[in-house]
């Protein structure tokens, strides 16, 4: 499938699968606090083997273009957070993260491969077509339905299906 007009959904997702066989820590600083410009909602499910995590996510958008992502589980505050910069910087948090990292996405750890995806295809959300669609790549499998308004849903699975996050956005409060 061909993005159309989304040629830098595909140069930001070949970023976020390019290295991710480079194991270590980054040297960079994290990025500044991240300022939310808007925030939407969902439900989110993250699956590992037989692990798996339901919760509450909120999904923030800065106005440098720059995104956040927060899952929330009952009794555990953010068992993840994502940070990705416009320029793919990323920084991962969270007992989901397996760790805190930061760096280019290009260099994130094979852990956090599925979540480099997720949250580059969210930053681009953007210039995805509307429509319901499903998009395969050698390392993932994509799937999302957009309207008009936005994303309704987004999931993606790893080529092995060992590990899947899928999210329904809520629709926004009157």
């Amino acid at each position: 499938m061909r993005f159309g007009a989304a040629g830098s959904l595909g140069v930001a997702l070949g970023l976020g699968f390019a290295g991710l066989g480079i194991v270590g820590c980054s040297t960079s600083a994290p990025p500044a606090e991240f300022a939310a410009l808007s925030t939407e909602y969902g439900v989110m499910r993250w699956q590992r083997g037989q692990h798996a995590v339901t919760g509450r996510a909120s999904f923030s958008r800065s106005a440098d273009g720059g995104v956040r992502i927060r899952l929330d589980k009952s009794g555990e505050t953010h068992p993840l957070q994502l940070i990705l910069t416009p320029g793919g910087l990323l920084t991962a948090s969270g007992s989901l993260a397996d760790r805190q990292w930061s760096g280019a996405v290009s260099k994130a750890p094979p852990a956090l491969a599925t979540w480099v995806t997720f949250v580059t295809t969210y930053q681009h959300a953007a210039d995805l077509s509307p429509g319901i669609r499903e998009i395969h790549s050698p390392a993932h499998r994509f799937v999302y339905e957009k309207s008009a308004s936005g994303l309704r849903s987004l999931s993606v699975a790893g080529a092995d299906l060992q590990e899947s996050i899928a999210v329904a956005f809520l629709p926004p409060s009157p």
